[in-house]
């Protein structure tokens, strides 16, 4: 809501004997109302943000609950914005990174990780830890340290919202990983007789030993793949771990 300075009383008077406008300002929403300055631009649009003066997201009065921050849009960078956005809609990654539960779980000693990498995640935490109030924040750090992390996305050219997720979250993964050092597990062919449900819990365990972060225990999910033998008409059943899943789209008959 953009409100003129010799306006702004008047409107917010005028509104309060109006039932539909009480409605929309209730206590369960989040409401930024910018004073519209004589130039034509608001206090947001000028580049200063918005700040909460309250400590705590439980009480309605706090206008951002914590973690929850827009990144600005540099040239073609949406893609980056949409993604990272779907991570911060997840309560148990913001919990994670911001209470600072991250720092024991660093594996500096991965073979796959790089120091890069590394301050990626501390970067990552300290965007949407709670000491940050801002409305919205520059995201060119962000795009320049993904784009060391991974070449494809550095620049200001248009990508793909979810390979960045992909390899943003595989990064996350591999750097906080708990298992510092991964067992080896043999493969074998599940015994006959077994329930699915067996296998199914087996496969995972197995996984699990190899694979234990936060992002494991809460976007990492098991698929069942069946495979049918054209010649002889053997099943074979498998359980794989994923991550994404592709939804097809069907298109108009």
């Amino acid at each position: 809501f953009l409100l003129r300075n010799a306006i702004r009383r008047e409107w917010l008077r005028d509104v309060r004997g109006d039932d539909d406008v009480c409605a929309f300002f209730s206590t369960t929403r989040t409401i930024v109302i910018d004073e519209l300055h004589d130039d034509g631009k608001g206090f947001i649009e000028k580049g200063k943000g918005f700040e909460s003066t309250e400590e705590s997201s439980a009480t309605p009065t706090s206008p951002f609950p914590k973690g929850v921050c827009g990144l600005v849009n540099l040239v073609s960078t949406g893609f980056m914005n949409a993604g990272l956005q779907c991570i911060l809609n997840v309560p148990e990654l913001v919990e994670y990174f911001i209470s600072d539960r991250y720092q024991s779980d660093i594996n500096e000693t991965n073979p796959l990780g790089t120091a890069v990498r590394i301050s990626l995640i501390i970067l990552f935490s300290s965007k949407i830890s709670h000491n940050h109030k801002m409305l919205y924040l520059e995201s060119s750090t962000m795009v320049f340290s993904i784009g060391k992390f991974v070449p494809l996305f550095s620049g200001f050219h248009r990508q793909d919202a979810q390979e960045l997720l992909a390899a943003l979250l595989d990064g996350l993964h591999e750097d906080l990983n708990r298992i510092k050092t991964k067992p080896y597990i043999e493969e074998t062919d599940p015994l006959k007789g077994m329930e699915q449900k067996e296998i199914a819990d087996e496969a995972w365990s197995n996984y699990r030993k190899r694979n234990d972060s936060v992002i494991v225990d809460n976007l990492h999910g098991q698929l069942r793949r069946t495979l049918v033998c054209p010649q002889c008409g053997k099943i074979s059943i498998k359980f794989d771990p994923f991550c994404f899943l592709s939804v097809p789209v069907p298109t108009r008959e």
